[in-house]
C-alpha cells in the first residue's frame, strides 16, 4: 500500500523519487530521475514513504548516453 522512493545521491548531493504509478497487478516499478544528473560515482537507495514491507525480485538501471555536447 506503501509508494516506493527512490533516492539518488550524486556528487554529494541527494533527490528523492517517488515511483510514477502504484499497481497490485503490475509487479514493475518505474522511476524517473531528474535531467541532468551528472557524477562520476551514483548511490541509490530504495524504501517505503511508509516503512511497508515489500518483495523485490530484481532491480535494472539504463543508462541513457547524453546526446549533447557542452
Amino acid at each position: 500500500t506503501g509508494k516506493l522512493l527512490l533516492k539518488v545521491t550524486a556528487g554529494g548531493v541527494s533527490y528523492v523519487y517517488r515511483q510514477q504509478r502504484s499497481s497490485t497487478v503490475n509487479a514493475t516499478q518505474r522511476f524517473v530521475p531528474g535531467r541532468g544528473l551528472q557524477g562520476n560515482l551514483f548511490a541509490f537507495e530504495l524504501y517505503n514513504d511508509d516503512n511497508t514491507d515489500f518483495d523485490l525480485g530484481s532491480i535494472e538501471f539504463t543508462a541513457v548516453p547524453l546526446t549533447r555536447r557542452i
